[in-house]
């Protein structure tokens, strides 16, 4: 077993090959090869232990691909259990179990089946019937022994698992003709293959009949046979030995606490890709005094199984337990030379770096257990680095020799805390090639004692390498006098020669304007409409693409547009009407004065904006008004006369619209105001401001 141990912070990361317990030369091999993933089951933490006593065969076998299951037999006369260390399954809450099953591929030659069963035996752990001698495939490790022709309900009820709930997975028919005594009589009337519920320990589940040696009924009660009552059977209609068919089954268990009935769905969950389907299910009633003392609420789980003269492979992947943690994983794929992510519509190049990352987070209030990745990558990557991103940002190397034939097993060997997260990433180049190649999804599992969850890569095109070169063709430099349309024209070039389609990506100052085609020559041309152009600098910049992904080298194109020095608004709207006091004082502005410059000759240009005013005088007197305009700011107050006095000197940035709004400024008590003197007469009094922008500084 390959194993390397990496310090990272309070984890320790394991990589590489996972050994496995050899199986023996009769069982299935395709099983285990097959095995879906699911929880670990060889660490202290696990959630299913292989029952103790000697009787058991049950043992953790773990597959080439690190897949670990549970085999409760694997020949014939054999009995195995598994259960959990304690009694965690908590029946007054709602609690999931969930399994992949795997019964053999006998057929009609199978051995029984095997239980999923809830007890609280005193025997815990040891808990199995009561077999004289061999085992008894019929009891699936958990029903009554039929061991007599004279047997009561009563006295078959203490042969079985005591204060137990069972839920039967049947793969061999019962004896169509029932003798006295016999042991295979317990799916008599059912059909070969057959779900269905009961209770070991209850009389009522054991029902008799009366036979004669030859296996007639009559009306004597001295020789008796006896068959289970099932509750809840499921079947296959038209399609016999449904389970053992070298299929893995999905079943899932779900308690209701509330309404006291357990429901359980067969075939819910898709062996071959994990996806959910419908399946089918059944739910019974259920007494949790039948299973659990009345103080605790509680049970033991686990899986059971028999096998009679047909030897079985019973195979069990645990998947979700009654203390799952939940475990959320995001895979995400992107391409660094393209800065998007990967989907189905988003093809990549060859030789683009592509980055995998899948993020493991534990999004819950407890800490998680060691956890365990089984990741298959997808193909047509090289993978070149493999890091750790640690919940606290550290990044670690890790060693690439972890990585098989795109397989990597990875274990956090220490805990996830609570609401951490960590990041497996992988980051390599699309492989060259020749035409378009389609890589189908992967699908991983990221497991941990109680969880167990499926990570699956999007559907991948990994299309041919073109190399592609965008030239401009119009004449250089490109300068405009003022704004108006402008016509940009050049060639794409592309090796080899590819019929792809191509397009030109311009952007113009940052802001992307409506792509063109590229002719079937190479040729292009590209209009920039007035309005589109700033005054000064803009930065017109061409990126040729291809349908398939390709770009070439950007090229941006300077061009100058000449610009001027305006007032962009100019409005004045006088001065308020105030009551004279007798005293000196500021009249303010009337609402609406508007005073914006605009400098589009780009930045680094200076400007002076200058005021002068004539003499206010009596509209009706033609006396002048004592006073007059002045402008006010933080360096205090000048008055405004016949000659220009500087109000603002300014210095334009490269800015898109070179405005400074000069207004925008004032304040109520700031500006432009009126100065009147104390003794000035009533009336309305009249005058001008003179403005003028100067392009130098005063």
């Amino acid at each position: 077993m390959l194993k390397r141990w990496l310090s990272v912070g309070l984890m320790v990361l394991t990589l590489g090959l996972t050994g496995s317990v050899s199986l023996p030369a009769d069982s299935d091999d395709n099983a285990l090869a097959t095995a879906p993933q699911g929880v670990t089951l060889q660490t202290r933490q696990a959630a299913l232990t292989p029952a103790p006593q000697a009787d058991s065969h049950a043992q953790v076998v773990t597959a080439a691909d690190g897949a670990q299951a549970l085999r409760l037999t694997d020949g014939a006369h054999q009995f195995g259990a598994a259960w959990s260390p304690t009694a965690d399954f908590r029946l007054d809450r709602d609690q999931t179990v969930g399994a992949w099953l795997y019964l053999g591929n006998q057929g009609s030659t199978a051995g029984n089946g095997l239980a999923l069963v809830l007890q609280n035996d005193a025997r815990g752990a040891t808990a199995q019937p009561q077999f004289h001698g061999q085992p008894v495939g019929e009891t699936l490790g958990t029903w009554a022994v039929v061991s007599g022709t004279h047997q009561t309900p009563q006295q078959l009820r203490q042969t079985a698992i005591q204060h137990s709930w069972a839920l039967g997975l049947n793969t061999a028919a019962g004896d169509r003709q029932p003798t006295a005594g016999d042991t295979n009589a317990f799916q008599t009337g059912y059909p070969a293959d057959n779900v269905a519920a009961g209770l070991p320990g209850a009389a009522s589940t054991y029902r008799q009949q009366p036979v004669t040696a030859a296996g007639a009924p009559h009306g004597g009660q001295s020789a008796l046979a006896t068959t289970l009552v099932h509750q809840g059977t499921l079947t296959a209609a038209n399609q016999g030995n449904f389970l053992a068919d070298g299929q893995w089954h999905h079943l899932t268990l779900r308690w209701h606490a509330r309404t006291q009935t357990m429901t359980y769905t067969l075939n819910d969950r898709n062996a071959t890709t994990d996806a959910a389907q419908t399946g089918q299910s059944r739910t019974v009633a259920l007494s949790p005094q039948q299973v659990a003392a009345q103080a605790s609420h509680r049970a033991r789980w686990g899986f059971t199984a028999t096998s009679g003269a047909q030897a079985a492979d019973d195979l069990v992947v645990v998947d979700q337990t009654p203390q799952s943690v939940p475990i959320h994983v995001a895979t995400t794929l992107t391409d660094l030379n393209q800065h998007t992510t990967v989907t189905a519509q988003t093809p990549v190049v060859s030789r683009d770096t592509l980055r995998l990352d899948y993020r493991i987070t534990n999004p819950s209030g407890q800490s998680l257990a060691q956890t365990l990745g089984r990741l298959t990558l997808p193909q047509n990557i090289q993978y070149q680095r493999l890091e750790l991103i640690s919940a606290t940002g550290k990044t670690t190397t890790l060693a690439k020799s972890a990585l098989k034939n795109h397989h990597l097993a990875a274990t956090l060997a220490q805990s996830l805390g609570r609401q951490q997260a960590v990041t497996l990433r992988l980051i390599g180049r699309a492989t060259t090639v020749p035409t378009t190649q389609s890589v189908a999804p992967t699908i991983s599992t990221i497991t941990s004692p109680t969880t167990a969850v499926t990570a699956t890569t999007p559907q991948l095109d990994v299309n041919p390498h073109l190399a592609l070169r965008l030239a401009v063709t119009s004449p250089a430099p490109h300068a405009l006098s003022s704004r108006h349309a402008l016509t940009v024209r050049g060639k794409v070039t592309v090796t080899p020669a590819s019929t792809t389609k191509l397009t030109v990506k311009p952007t113009l100052n940052g802001r992307a304007l409506t792509p063109v085609v590229v002719g079937p020559q190479g040729q292009f041309s590209l209009r920039v409409a007035a309005n589109q152009w700033r005054t000064g600098l803009n930065h017109l910049k061409l990126l040729a693409t291809s349908a398939t992904g390709d770009t070439a080298p950007a090229v941006t194109l300077p061009v100058t547009v000449r610009g001027g020095l305006r007032f962009a608004a100019l409005k004045m709207s006088g001065f308020q009407a105030t009551a004279l006091t007798g005293q000196n004082r500021l009249m303010p502005r009337n609402p609406g004065w508007r005073i914006i410059v605009q400098d589009t000759r780009g930045a680094g240009h200076h400007w002076t904006l200058l005021a002068s005013a004539t003499r206010f005088v009596n509209t009706q007197t033609g006396q002048p008004l004592a006073g007059q305009p002045v402008y006010v700011d933080g360096q205090g107050t000048t008055p405004l006369g016949a000659r220009p006095t500087a109000i603002m000197t300014q210095t334009t940035h490269n800015t898109a619209d070179g405005v400074t709004n000069v207004t925008g400024q004032w304040t109520d008590k700031t500006g432009v105001l009126l100065a009147v003197n104390g003794g000035t007469p009533a009336g309305t009094y009249r005058g001008s401001l003179t403005w003028t922008l100067s392009d130098a500084p005063e």
